[in-house]
């Protein structure tokens, strides 16, 4: 999945013999999709072969998360539906950083038709991550409807760091793991330099709440 500005939207390629050869929706090649809307894309696939794709796009107006879903291996997809609105999209430079960011939104697929969905937001004027969770395919989702913190009380993150690019997976068990980029201030003295961690964030009750957190990088970086 990638971003086409000659479609409007999202384009599509899929493989069935194992990237031999890769074509698009239906008979179409490879990266012809029907206009989506949505941009800033990625895609995951369900044990039962259902194919989601979450991106960004728009809803009466306001910046939302929104995902499609082929039932048939990518043959066909549904309309675009919305995940979370509204939300408030990351600046592409954040404060003392040097690099352009998006608002790339993440899925993953668990069992028992759960689906979750997490993105960064700049709804509190520093970058967090927010998500939303679905026990039943994507037809509805539970929480609120802007999304909720992935990480709350203890666990969030200090006032002066920013949270981005957020990688979601889940296990059998129920598992679900967000791993994201943390930047920030670092270290002590009186400028102390902006760097990046990696931090993962796990849940053990399918996404109902994300309790712990761990730092996996041994020291932040440039």
């Amino acid at each position: 999945v990638w971003d086409d500005l000659g479609t409007g939207g999202l384009a599509f390629a899929r493989t069935t013999n194992h990237g031999a050869s890769w074509i698009g929706a239906g008979a179409q090649p490879a990266g012809a999709t029907p206009n989506n809307q949505m941009g800033l894309g990625g895609g995951n696939v369900a044990s039962d072969g259902t194919v989601y794709i979450f991106g960004v796009g728009y809803d009466s107006g306001q910046a939302a998360i929104k995902f499609v879903k082929s039932t048939d291996g990518g043959q066909t997809f549904s309309a675009p539906a919305t995940v979370a609105k509204p939300i408030t999209l990351v600046p592409d430079q954040l404060p003392g950083g040097k690099f352009r960011l998006e608002t790339l939104p993440t899925g993953c697929c668990g069992t028992g038709n759960r689906i979750y969905c997490a993105w960064p937001d700049y709804r509190e004027g520093v970058a967090r991550i927010y998500y939303r969770r679905s026990g039943n395919g994507g037809n509805s989702w539970q929480g609120s409807a802007s999304g909720d913190p992935l990480l709350t009380g203890s666990v969030a993150s200090a006032a002066g760091q920013h949270d981005f690019m957020p990688q979601m997976v889940t296990t059998p068990a129920g598992e679900v793991g967000c791993s994201f980029y943390e930047f920030g201030p670092h270290g002590g003295g009186e400028f102390p330099p902006s760097l990046i961690d990696v931090v993962l964030a796990v849940s053990t009750n399918n996404g109902s709440s994300f309790p712990s957190r761990v730092t996996v990088t041994d020291t932040p970086w440039d």
